[in-house]
């Protein structure tokens, strides 16, 4: 039996809003641990658990925004006019339900959504560039701009949690993901909107993009991965001596 989108998520949703943040710090702190060793090389023992648990106590509160951000997307889903936009949204909760992907769900205290999120937020950043919908999904930044801007800084924490291993190909699925959401604008309506459908009745089914119609362009205008992407880095120590996240690009989160 095939279930739908929306009964795909509620299992998730639950989980989620059953996180205890304060109870759960420690174990995600260990995950950290675990999916990020390489980040730790320069600091050890009780300064390492300190900055996992710092590391925890940014990205904690980014997942447990998930069930918010879904209901608000269920909501843009029923009433968004655009139906390249609506197809958008829908990839995109898809993806979230989606139990095929780079982080096992299973993992322990919700780390298995970190990779999910970083592209939620990347394929929604995207829609709100190439599209521009008039309400740029409401309390999540002041217009278009200030969208992408909570985006860009939602991905680059997540981006503190995604192993090594799977980075580049989660880049890359982003890229992916991305560019079929810019797609859907060539697209015929009557084919977004069975798209749509389809991916509603069944979210784990797999939207590709069609060969390019007459006067398509081949390529088109990309928004990441230089806008959306998840700069690697590793745990340091601030010109204060305080213990920091350090982001290859030279920005850093103090933990």
């Amino acid at each position: 039996m095939e279930f739908t989108l929306l009964d795909a998520m509620r299992p998730i949703v639950d989980r989620l809003n059953a996180f205890d943040r304060a109870r759960e710090l420690d174990a995600f702190a260990e995950q950290v641990l675990e999916q990020r060793s390489d980040a730790f090389e320069g600091v050890a023992g009780a300064q390492a658990l300190s900055a996992a648990r710092g590391i925890a106590r940014h990205v904690i509160p980014e997942l447990k925004e998930i069930p918010a951000l879904a209901d608000m997307l269920c909501d843009r889903l029923a009433e968004e006019p655009a139906p390249a936009v609506r197809l958008a949204i829908a990839v995109s909760l898809a993806y979230l339900v989606n139990p095929e992907d780079y982080l096992s769900d299973d993992l322990s205290a919700c780390y298995g959504y970190v990779d999910d999120l970083a592209v939620l937020w990347a394929m929604l950043g995207t829609t709100v560039l190439v599209y521009n919908p008039a309400s740029a999904f409401g309390r999540y930044g002041e217009g278009p701009s200030g969208f992408v801007g909570t985006a860009v800084s939602r991905i680059r924490t997540c981006s503190m949690c995604v192993p090594s291993r799977v980075a580049g190909a989660l880049q890359g699925a982003m890229a992916e993901l991305m560019t079929i959401v810019q797609a859907f604008q060539f697209w015929p309506e009557e084919m977004v909107n069975a798209r749509t459908r389809e991916l509603i009745e069944n979210p784990y089914v797999r939207v590709e993009v069609p060969p390019p119609a007459p006067g398509q362009p081949t390529v088109l205008r990309t928004p990441g991965p230089e806008t959306f992407s998840l700069p690697r880095g590793g745990v340091g120590y601030s010109d204060d001596g305080l213990l920091a996240y350090q982001f290859e690009d030279g920005g850093q989160i103090a933990l």
